[in-house]
């Protein structure tokens, strides 16, 4: 067993000197590598194939090859130091993302590039750049820091390291400033702030080639606006000209018109400075007097003082004149009146008439009353205002007819009402003052449907309609004597029917009357009475026994049934101690022959 053993050892012994002295004879180049290697280098490592060169990568008894990738690709390794691209952060590593020992056609770059994002590479795609298709249209051996295609690395990250400089170095090459990603090339989004001459005003809405011909973009003069712009002013006022002008318009001066013998105010401010210096002219302009400028006198010789004396700088139509002062003063309503209600043209060309002018209220104010009054109507109108407040008439001092009782609580409308008639100045419609009729009847409608005549205030009183304090029925031809004081009014002066004022309404009959007794008594027989009527007693009145100056109506107290004395109607004409009539005399007769 021992002998077998020893020589198994000895074949593999012989095996093993073999394949490393003989074999080598039979195998050249790569093929002899391949015996120990893992396959062959990729083509761009190729110039180290060999068992020879195998140090050139791999560091005896150590497996990780990442600082002798270093050592080659230098480009890198300084990125990496600097932090900066896609290799930063890896250090340590290369042969996971880069195997090599795979076949010479292999890549060492074994990625998806249209999966890969740009951004981890510190330099991420975006505006135009998102949109190139192809990276070699950037990673190409123009770019590349070695100058050999195949290779990620990009030797600067500035526009012009891909871009042509159109500008021919007038400037950095930080060309974001101008041309932003995002857009064409072609559109500048450039901030001018930036410059040393920042754009303002009217500047900022300049074209760009308008300073900038033939794209000279550096070295322009701009000290002084001579530099860009004519001079306008000959002879000339000098380099600032910001003195006047600004950047906002040129044609908008800024110059401090303070300064000058004329200061601007008022709506002088904002004229053209063309209008006070036609033709640029600045110097020995005339400014004295309102007419030095104003040539036209639109109130055509009325006033001889000077302009200011009315009018400000705040404008013309504005003025500032006194009224007060003249010979009109302004009160009342008259103080809020507008100048041109008092004083306007007569014409289209005329000027505004202010003086002479007539001051006459009716001058201005048409007559509403046509001419009713012949007083002047400040007499009852005063300035404060035409309404009756304002009134300055007094019915009791101004009139023939004094207001007293209810009438002085009456409003004016009720007595003097619109007509249409003829008056003193003319026909029309207006308010009637006078003449105006004093009767009652005039203002009242007659409720006794003209039974009586128009003395109305015989009975009634300006106080109250009723009752009529001023009657009195013993005025009447039918005095109230006796029992007749006592009857009301209405037992003999009934209500009848009567139109007053175009309505049916109830009124008392006054007129006729009938005064006789029968007429309300009716025919009395006296037979059936206390005292029968004989002989002349038949034809007697009722009222010549039943009066109030004869008590007589009654039966005497105690007398008995028939026996009535003569003399309770009669006058007792004998002087002698004769007490009963009845002996010498009847009804039939006075006398006593007839007895």
């Amino acid at each position: 067993m021992a002998r077998a053993r020893l020589k198994i050892v000895h074949i593999a012994f012989f095996l093993y000197v073999f394949a490393l002295l003989g074999l080598p004879h039979f195998l050249s180049g790569q093929e002899t590598e391949l015996l120990v290697s893992p396959g062959k280098l990729s083509r761009v490592h190729s110039e180290s194939s060999g068992l020879n060169n195998c140090t050139k990568c791999h560091t005896p008894k150590t497996k990780s090859v990442d600082k002798k990738c270093l050592v080659c690709h230098e480009e890198l390794a300084k990125r990496i130091d600097a932090g900066r691209g896609f290799h930063a952060d890896k250090k340590t590593g290369c042969p996971s993302c880069h195997p090599d020992h795979q076949g010479l056609e292999f890549s060492l770059i074994e990625w998806k590039p249209k999966e890969f994002d740009h951004a981890k590479s510190g330099y991420p795609l975006t505006g135009k750049h998102a949109g190139i298709p192809d990276c070699l249209k950037c990673h190409n051996a123009r770019n590349s820091p070695s100058g050999k295609p195949g290779s990620y690395l990009i030797k600067s990250a500035r526009c012009g390291a891909c871009h042509e400089d159109v500008h021919r170095g007038q400037f950095a090459q930080d060309c974001d400033k101008c041309h932003p990603m995002d857009v064409s090339f072609k559109v500048i989004k450039y901030d001018h702030k930036t410059a040393a001459y920042a754009l303002k005003g009217a500047h900022e809405k300049v074209s760009c080639e308008k300073c900038h011909p033939q794209k000279k973009w550096a070295g322009l003069k701009y000290a002084n606006c001579t530099d860009c712009h004519r001079d306008e002013h000959v002879p000339s006022l000098g380099k600032v000209c910001t003195n006047c002008h600004n950047e906002t318009s040129w044609k908008g001066g800024s110059y401090d018109h303070n300064r000058t013998k004329y200061p601007l105010r008022g709506k002088h401010r904002g004229l053209k400075c063309t209008q006070c210096h036609p033709g640029g002219k600045l110097e020995k302009v005339a400014f004295a007097n309102c007419q030095d400028c104003h040539k036209k006198d639109p109130h055509q010789g009325q006033f001889t003082e000077d302009c200011s004396r009315c009018h400000d700088d705040s404008g013309f139509k504005i003025a500032a004149f006194d009224h007060q002062k003249t010979r009109y003063p302004l009160t009342g309503k008259h103080a809020k009146v507008g100048c041109e209600k008092c004083h306007f043209a007569k014409g289209e060309k005329a000027p505004v008439i202010y003086k002479p002018i007539k001051t006459g209220c009716l001058d201005c104010h048409k007559d509403v009353h046509l001419g009713q009054f012949k007083k002047d109507c400040d007499s009852c109108h005063p300035t404060k205002g035409f309404e009756a407040g304002f009134l300055g008439f007094d019915h009791q001092r101004d009139s023939s007819y004094k207001l007293e009782g209810t009438h002085a609580t009456v409003k004016c409308e009720n007595c003097h009402k619109k007509a249409i008639s003829d008056f003193p100045a003319g026909s029309g419609e207006t308010v009637r003052y006078h003449p105006l009729s004093a009767d009652c009847v005039s203002c009242h409608p007659d409720f006794h449907d003209g039974q009586l005549d128009k003395g109305c205030q015989k009975c009634h009183d300006v106080v109250h309609f009723k009752p009529a304090s001023g009657f009195s029925h013993e005025r009447t031809s039918y005095p109230l004597q006796g029992l007749h004081e006592k009857v009301g009014c209405e037992k003999c002066h009934p209500l009848v029917k009567a139109t007053v004022a175009g309505k049916l309404v109830d009124t008392p009959r006054y007129k006729p009357t009938k005064t006789k007794c029968s007429d309300c008594h009716g025919i009395f027989d006296h037979s059936k009475s206390d005292y029968p009527l004989t002989g002349k007693h038949l034809g007697v009145d009722c009222g010549a026994c039943h009066n109030a100056k004869t008590p007589n109506v009654k039966r005497l107290r105690g007398a008995q049934k028939e026996k009535f004395s003569c003399q309770e109607c009669h006058s007792y004409r004998h002087p002698g101690k004769q007490e009963n009539c009845t002996d010498c005399h009847n009804t039939k007769s006075w006398t006593v022959e007839n007895y």
